[in-house]
């Protein structure tokens, strides 16, 4: 009796393949979109960052910069070994901790004042955490807005009017002093070009240039 041999012909049967990890991670990303698609995430606050570079550079100018330091530790000296009012990292240009502890001691009025002016600048989140602890805020910034009081955009507390720096963040105050000082060397740089520009002219060109005969 003949055995049931292979012959050459013949290929041997392949299994089927099941690209489980594959079909797991295909899951997973379905999944992921479906979910973004039903919870969709707010964009984050991002505040003028042109516009507060603006107002900073003169506060920032010259030697003012190398004051910052030491009026910093004029100004917040009593807050330095206080436990700060908000541990949570907002979004805007006013990230110094100790400006935030001066203003919560502060009375209503004056308050009231910066965070009406500078409202479009300071993080939504940052403003909901003041009107958490203040219930009747939202009302009174409210009324300032209906009493037609028109937002001062480069608003500062008169005790902040000459030093308006000591308000924001040293991140966004070094940028802003980065660009000023930057700008101000090739200033510097082409005002010496130019002046030595017109005394080569003078002394090498004008001056050894032949007179036209008479």
């Amino acid at each position: 009796m003949t055995q049931g041999f292979k012959t050459d012909n013949a290929k041997p049967a392949q299994p089927k393949t099941f690209d489980q990890r594959g079909t797991n991670a295909l899951q997973k990303k379905e999944s992921r979109q479906a979910y973004e698609k039903a919870h969709p995430m707010a964009r984050p606050y991002e505040y003028n960052r042109d516009q507060q570079a603006r107002g900073l550079r003169k506060e920032v100018a010259g030697d003012k910069w190398k004051s910052r330091p030491a009026r910093h530790d004029q100004k917040y000296r009593r807050y330095q070994n206080q436990p700060p009012v908000f541990v949570q990292t907002y979004n805007d240009p006013f990230g110094n901790m100790f400006f935030w502890m001066w203003l919560m001691e502060q009375n209503n009025h004056s308050r009231d004042q910066f965070l009406y002016h500078r409202q479009n600048d300071i993080d939504p989140a940052r403003l909901a955490a003041f009107k958490e602890k203040d219930a009747d805020l939202d009302r009174r910034l409210k009324a300032l807005e209906q009493s037609g009081v028109k937002r001062d955009l480069t608003y500062a507390p008169e005790e902040f009017k000459n030093d308006k720096d000591l308000m924001y963040g040293d991140d966004v105050v070094t940028q802003v002093a980065k660009e000023e000082h930057s700008s101000s060397k090739i200033w510097l740089w082409l005002g010496v070009l130019l002046i030595l520009g017109a005394g080569v002219y003078l002394v090498f060109i004008k001056r050894w240039k032949p007179r036209r005969a008479r």
